[in-house]
């Protein structure tokens, strides 16, 4: 069943949008688009519907989508979500399923269109993680095939990838609709074959990533074997490490550091790939530690997610959380990757209002109301002239007969109102010519009132409007200053991100460093160094003896001295001593590592020992040193990858009893 476009919403629709995304029931995820700037529904930008109907077309089969306009559409939106969840201003937001039961934020980032992007391909990426993790792509097989294609490469940082299934065009792999948050380049080899499921109508490919379980891991990483793991998220005290992506593993400060003081986030950084030591815990879990790995120990691959898929993890390369750039671009007006200042400007150009000009007046809107125009004095209407003799309306004094009459006007002391009426005058019989130009004259003297008016008002809104060019021209001088300021907050901000990046990169090498210096360095047993304390040693074998036992508390952790106890019926050749008196501290310290690896019955189990039967002479089928008592001699790595390389040999007697014999150089077989 096709998902549900929403088309653009209106205040009185959002509720039933709010109830969708917040419904336990919901069994896609919700698409929102907005706007980026204030309008309104039935004023959508043209470029907001592309990217909402592009996003229709790449995962309308598996999503539900909307448009929300900013503003009050928004703000409605906003009040019936939870805390964190709204969206506006031109981003975009996958909502997955069980907001209610899982709120956490972080599951559902704002995103928005990056450079010349119609849609964000990276919501519609979230969109398909959300559509995997609920399970909606199993009811969409119609119109698949099973294909084996081709990588031919990737794009965003592994987002994509590009899959050859010979057809026209190649189909697309999303990376969260595989391995959500893994990087595609990471678990694909470009040119490599890939096993899938060819979408033809949208043109996708999807690859069913297969079950792997605890148990899989046990069986795929030896008990001690040194792997890598992604450092998912650090706190002070414990962090969490994932050595297949859908297995994290908690470790704490104790498995990094012996020191009860040492804080982890200085140790580890989150998306870091490091080394770590896989243990086998009796309760049939796994378990990881760091403490006590050496820098030459073989790494055993880590394990592979996709079905004919490489190895995910590679020493030296990590995943780094998202840069700020992306998240604080926007927050400070700058325009996403692509874009530029100009377009900016263009954009205020268009709201800039035209300054005033000198050679004309603006013209008041036929809309303007009159109330709008600020009030005015009231101003006398001039009264109209007095008919006198002759033609037409003249006044007595135009006419040049008889005096002229006093001008009409208040009464004043001087000038005493009469005390009787004028006699009234006589007005020319209807029809004739004078009465006639008496009507027009008439006619014409009240259009010329009613324009007065009209004037009148005119100037009142011209007033109106040149205060509001002036404060117009004022606010075009503060854009301008204003959008200088985002230029330089723009380049100060482009600093910023270098300086970070840099810090980043200054804060890993650190890092590496105090790890490398952590196991460099080594706490002095109780009585001082080797050299004192073999001197508080009358035997050679009881001093041995001593130091293993050391060696052994350092090397087994607490929670593992029942499971890896130290035997106390082992024996010491009179070679032992000698020959790890030849040794330097560091390759003592390693020697001892390796016996107590061979006494607890771990060498078996971890790969770096190159555990093998030592053999009478140089070849691979040469048989095995045996002694008259029965006794066979076998071989452990205590270094690799050096020169003149370090073993350990030791005997097995009938029985189980071990002796320990040497320590010699690669080449060397003396038992």
């Amino acid at each position: 069943m096709p998902g549900r476009f929403w088309g653009s919403l209106t205040s009185s629709e959002i509720p039933e949008l709010a109830a969708a995304i917040l419904d336990p029931a919901r069994t896609r995820p919700i698409v929102v688009v907005t706007t980026p700037g204030y309008t309104t529904a039935d004023r959508i930008p043209d470029d907001v519907l592309r990217e909402a109907e592009t996003i229709v077309q790449e995962i309308g089969d598996i999503a539900d989508v909307a448009i929300v306009a900013t503003g009050e559409v928004s703000y409605t939106l906003e009040d019936l979500l939870p805390p964190k969840w709204h969206i506006f201003n031109g981003y975009c937001r996958s909502y997955p399923t069980g907001i209610l039961a899982n709120p956490e934020i972080h599951r559902s980032p704002l995103r928005h269109r990056r450079g010349n992007e119609v849609a964000s391909e990276q919501v519609i990426n979230d969109a398909l993680g959300h559509a995997l993790e609920a399970g909606a792509f199993e009811g969409v097989a119609k119109g698949r095939v099973t294909v084996t294609g081709r990588v031919l490469g990737f794009l965003f940082d592994g987002e994509q990838a590009l899959i050859d299934v010979g057809a026209t065009m190649p189909a697309v792999l999303w990376r969260d609709a595989t391995i959500p948050g893994v990087p595609l380049d990471w678990v694909l080899a470009k040119d490599g074959e890939v096993r899938g499921e060819w979408d033809r109508e949208r043109n996708r490919f999807i690859v069913r990533k297969t079950h792997f379980g605890v148990a899989d891991l046990l069986s795929e990483i030896p008990h001690g074997a040194v792997t890598l793991a992604l450092v998912d998220s650090v706190e002070p005290d414990r962090a969490v490490l994932r050595v297949h992506p859908d297995i994290p593993i908690t470790i704490h400060r104790s498995d990094v550091s012996p020191n009860p003081h040492d804080l982890l986030d200085l140790f580890v950084i989150e998306g870091e790939v490091v080394r770590v030591r896989m243990i086998h815990l009796s309760t049939g879990t796994p378990h990881l530690r760091l403490s006590d790995i050496e820098d030459d120990e073989p790494v055993v691959a880590p394990v592979a997610v996709l079905e004919g898929g490489i190895p995910w993890l590679v020493e030296g390369r990590g995943m780094l959380p998202d840069a700020p750039a992306a998240r604080h671009a926007d927050a400070i007006g700058a325009p996403a990757a692509g874009g530029t200042t100009e377009a900016l400007d263009t954009a205020t150009d268009a709201i800039r209002p035209p300054a005033p000009s000198a050679a004309s007046e603006p013209a008041a809107p036929r809309s303007a109301a009159p109330e709008a125009a600020a009030p005015q004095p009231a101003r006398p209407r001039p009264a109209p002239p007095r008919p006198g003799p002759g033609f037409g309306l003249r006044s007595r004094a135009a006419s040049g007969t008889g005096p002229v009459p006093p001008a009409e006007s208040a009464p004043t002391a001087s000038a005493p109102v009469p005390t009787s009426p004028e006699p009234a005058r006589e007005l020319p019989a209807a029809g004739t010519p004078v009465a006639e130009t008496i009507e027009a004259t008439a006619g014409r003297s009240g259009a010329v009132r009613s324009m007065s008016i009209r004037i009148d008002e005119l100037t009142a809104q011209n007033r109106v409007l040149r205060r509001s060019a002036d404060e117009a021209e004022s606010l075009r001088h503060e854009l301008e200053l204003t959008k200088r300021r985002l230029r330089d907050v723009r380049v100060e901000f482009g600093e910023a991100l270098r300086t970070i990046d840099h810090l980043r990169g200054r804060l890993r090498a650190s890092v590496r460093e105090m790890r490398k210096a952590r196991r460099s360095t080594r706490v002095a047993p109780e009585g001082g160094d080797r050299a004192s304390r073999r001197d508080d040693w009358a035997d050679l074998s009881d001093w041995l003896r001593h130091e293993i036992r050391i060696a052994w508390v350092g090397r087994v952790p607490a929670y593992e001295k029942r499971l890896y106890p130290l035997p106390a019926d082992y024996d010491i050749g009179p070679d032992l001593a000698p020959s790890l008196e030849a040794l330097d501290d560091g390759q003592f310290d390693k020697a001892m590592k390796c016996i107590v690896d061979v006494l607890t019955d771990r060498a078996k189990d971890i790969p770096g020992r190159d555990l093998h039967p030592l053999r009478s002479g140089p070849g691979g089928s040469d048989p095995q040193r045996v002694r008259k008592d029965g006794a066979r001699a076998w071989r452990a790595a205590i270094e690799n990858d050096a020169a003149s390389a370090r073993r350990l040999h030791y005997w097995v007697l009938p029985g189980g009893r071990i002796e320990l014999a040497r320590v010699g150089i690669h080449d060397d077989m003396t038992a």
